[in-house]
């Protein structure tokens, strides 16, 4: 039975002012208001997740809604992993952000944000604006006709073939993954060449997105064993990567469509997912480790073949002498998808500390997003891109200064740093809505599809607000259009 819309207001308002008063609240301590705005943080998601299942508008289980906020909300901030970090009466903190032990207010002042942006995001998915402004894009912008358009199967193999070749041609160069050449990084070639020819490589990606909805949603056998094909291709090249993000992507590609074809939950998809994810925490963790900590110049023979040899050799050589293989794995888990520590990392200096003029200018970079989204930087006379998370790590966690890695300042940390607490609301607010009009996509046809899924990659990862707006307009106006005059035929 669905709740009268005041009641609901009434209900919202109340938990707010509940959250508030827990976080304001000295009666509490403060390990215990960490714990009971975690608890207040995943019971409200649970409750919207499970009023959006009675509305029963089906494709459930692959709403971009339910997989962010419970990605979100849910682990990254803490609603449900805190509950996996308390040691010793408190909850455990990075290394970069050990402050926190003693300064413990700002974790408590992230999970009220966190809370409060919950509310925001999910106003956002519920408003009306995403069905609006779907029906304008069909009308006004002649969608309707774009959406209808199916790619030949010829374009596609030449495609996949240019997309493989890049993919092998930048880490050849020491620009692909966690092999990045440390001369390109220092010299800023890096982006300013990888930026003009990485997007080449995602044509691997598209191409499995495009066989997928082919082979799975139009029941057509021609596409079987192309669409395998780009799986195991983009697996194996997401394990050269480095990262977890390229490793689960094409699963979930399988997935999507498995469902998005049938509506049914088989008993084995949950059983793999847990496969994966052990591997993505295990050995794909194992590879980021060894190829951080080797020379970055070190793979002369270009070959992805022969890197996975080195890396072989290297575990079977390795002895773990002084932690148990599980304990590195609880902790590879607890530091790669919980960022309580960051996020209220990111508040504190914004408090504290503020922002410098040689700092990033945060505000800048989002008024000049839609800018960035049609006109691409190599040519602007504007500077190269801010590298965010490395200007995080060394100005806010001052760590590891020397080493060329970067880390997450939380989606809450860089709305907080770009416009306030306000400016929190108002981005996840987008969010929500963007969530919404991802779902509303996956009806309209093939680039329907393709837009809703490179939407919701975007949203779930911890990114840059100004980078999700520039990538949003981008996936909504500019890649459609590409799209359709790359499937049109001549």
């Amino acid at each position: 039975m669905l709740i009268d819309n005041r009641v609901r207001s009434f209900l919202i308002l109340s938990y707010l002012a509940l959250v508030s008063l827990v976080g304001l609240s000295e009666l509490l301590s403060d390990f215990e208001s960490v714990l009971w705005l975690s608890a207040f943080l995943l019971i409200y998601n649970l409750l919207e997740i499970w009023r959006l299942y009675t509305l029963r508008l089906g494709n459930f289980f692959i709403n971009p809604m339910v997989f962010g906020s419970v990605l979100i909300f849910c682990v990254y901030y803490g609603g449900l992993s805190n509950f996996y970090l308390v040691e010793e009466g408190w909850i455990y903190v990075k290394e970069p952000a050990r402050i926190l032990n003693t300064e413990r207010n700002w974790v408590k002042v992230f999970l009220v944000f966190a809370n409060y942006s919950a509310v925001s995001m999910w106003m956002g998915y519920y408003w009306t604006g995403a069905q609006r402004f779907n029906s304008w894009l069909k009308e006004t912008l002649n969608y309707r006709e774009l959406f209808k358009a199916t790619p030949p199967f010829n374009r596609m193999v030449l495609l996949l073939v240019i997309g493989v070749a890049v993919k092998i041609y930048l880490f050849s160069i020491g620009l692909y993954g966690r092999v990045v050449s440390s001369e390109f990084f220092e010299a800023g070639v890096g982006y300013k060449l990888g930026s003009q020819i990485r997007i080449l490589s995602e044509l691997l990606g598209l191409v499995l997105i495009v066989m997928g909805y082919l082979y799975f949603v139009m029941k057509d056998e021609r596409y079987k064993w192309v669409f395998w094909f780009c799986f195991i291709v983009e697996v194996f090249f997401g394990f050269i990567y480095g990262a977890r993000g390229p490793i689960l992507i094409p699963f979930f590609v399988v997935f999507f469509f498995a469902y998005f074809s049938t509506n049914v939950i088989r008993w084995y998809y949950p059983v793999v997912f847990v496969m994966v994810l052990f591997f993505s925490f295990t050995l794909v963790n194992d590879f980021k480790q060894f190829a951080l900590k080797k020379s970055f110049s070190r793979f002369k023979s270009g070959s992805p073949i022969t890197l996975l040899n080195d890396f072989v050799e290297n575990q079977n050589s390795k002895s773990k002498k002084n932690k148990h293989y599980g304990e590195v794995v609880e902790e590879t888990i607890s530091n790669s998808t919980n960022f309580l520590s960051e996020g209220a990392m990111a508040i504190r200096h914004k408090d504290l500390v503020g922002l410098k003029e040689k700092d990033i200018d945060f505000v800048s970079e989002l008024l000049y997003a839609p800018v960035d989204a049609f006109v691409p930087r190599f040519l602007q006379s504007k500077k190269n891109a801010p590298t965010w998370g490395y200007w995080f790590k060394n100005n806010v966690l001052k760590y590891q200064k020397k080493l060329k890695w970067s880390m997450a300042m939380t989606l809450i940390g860089n709305l907080y740093f770009t416009g306030g607490f306000v400016m929190v609301l108002v981005g996840f607010f987008a969010v929500g809505f963007l969530f919404r009009f991802s779902f509303i996509s996956m009806e309209n046809g093939i680039i329907g599809v393709i837009m809703s899924l490179s939407l919701f990659q975007v949203l779930v990862q911890e990114e840059i607000f100004a980078n999700q707006c520039i990538n949003a307009l981008r996936y909504i106006f500019v890649f459609p259009w590409l799209l359709f005059f790359l499937f049109k035929r001549y």
